[in-house]
């Protein structure tokens, strides 16, 4: 099973989801909602941005 920390935060509030292993390259979600057999406004993709400093990592979930 895929392990990060959005499927780790999805598992502590229970939210169902399924994660699927995508091919590696980058050919957005209309290229990716073939393999996982979704639409597209389903995919998400997470972001995380370092900041410079002491601030903490700003994590985001986008729509595909």
């Amino acid at each position: 099973m895929i392990k990060n920390n959005v499927t780790r935060m999805l598992d502590a509030r229970g939210i169902p989801y399924t994660a699927y292993e995508l091919p590696v390259e980058k050919i957005g979600a209309l290229g990716n909602r073939r393999p996982a057999g979704v639409d597209p406004w389903l995919i998400f993709k997470t972001i995380v941005v370092i900041r410079d400093g002491k601030g903490k990592p700003i994590l985001a979930v986008v729509p595909g």
